[in-house]
């Protein structure tokens, strides 16, 4: 899995390089992004990466929940090399979903295949929104609720107490929420939003098969989180709400009110002074 992002970048140019030269003619309504917008995602930003930086509080034990116990027992693997290769897998995964839409989608697709920059950089800044959104109420949640990760039972033990994982803060009590899960499915929701409203593809099969491959990197990309014993499974289920939410809800609030501005078009009021029987009335058209 490793440079997968680069190699499926790289194809996807590779195979849209013949079709360029025969691009029809395309510009889709798309809503401008406005300042707040921006501001939205630098704030977000700013706040993701301090939220990041900062010492968790009060880091500590965490209550056990039997759901959560359950699962874990299902899913974890059962050697610290497994763990690592998955974890090195869910890595390469949501680096590739969280590429698409900014790379491939506005970048590949609509800048380059379709020649519309214009709509490149709007579908680019709704996704960093979507993104920023998605970090801040992650980091947030890691940095105040600090929940110990679920290897962290086996810290002084099965992993040594010495091991970065379990000497290092910042990594061990940052279990809720799943951050691979909410951006993988940040990305997919965005993927699923462009093609839909978009017809990125041209339509038809080609845009549903890629909003079911964008969720089903997704989903796997979550349960690597749970099979390497970084998070356990209400992590990474409140971690699969909260990024798909922000994927659909972004990009359909800027649909919503493009669509407004679009079809809101006032019609001109007209007045007229015509005769009757009993004198002239005024008739008016709007």
């Amino acid at each position: 899995m490793r440079g997968g992002p680069a190699t499926l970048i790289a194809v996807a140019f590779a195979l849209a390089g013949a079709a360029r030269a025969d691009a029809p003619a395309w510009d889709p309504a798309v809503e401008p992004v406005a300042l707040p917008d921006y501001l939205v995602t630098l704030a977000g930003g700013v706040v993701t990466l301090g939220a990041n930086v900062l010492p968790v509080l009060s880091p500590g034990p965490s209550q056990r929940v039997d759901f959560d116990e359950r699962a874990r027992g299902v899913f974890r693997l059962k050697s610290l090399t497994a763990e690592a290769a998955v974890r090195s897998a869910s890595d390469a995964s949501v680096s590739a979903l969280m590429a698409w839409p900014l790379a491939i989608d506005a970048a590949l697709d609509a800048g380059w295949v379709r020649k519309n920059p214009k709509v490149a950089w709007r579908m680019a800044a709704v996704d960093l929104e979507a993104f920023a959104i998605t970090g801040t109420a992650q980091g947030l949640s890691g940095l105040l609720l600090n929940r110990e990760r679920p290897y962290g039972q086996d810290c002084g033990g099965l992993v040594p107490a010495d091991d970065r994982n379990c000497a290092d803060p910042q990594i061990r009590y940052r279990s809720f929420y799943s951050g691979h899960a909410a951006f993988a499915f940040t990305s997919a929701a965005l993927i699923c939003s462009h093609h839909v409203r978009l017809k990125l593809f041209g339509g038809g099969a080609a845009e549903a098969a890629t909003c079911a491959v964008g969720f089903v990197v997704a989903a796997a990309t979550s349960v690597f989180r749970m099979m390497g014993d970084m998070h356990y499974a209400s992590d990474v289920l409140t971690g699969v709400v909260m990024g798909t939410l922000v994927g659909f809800l972004v990009p359909a609030l800027h649909e919503y009110f493009g669509a407004a501005q679009l079809e809101a078009k006032p019609l001109p009021l007209q007045v007229r002074v015509v005769p009757n029987g009993a004198g002239l009335s005024v008739v008016g058209a709007w």
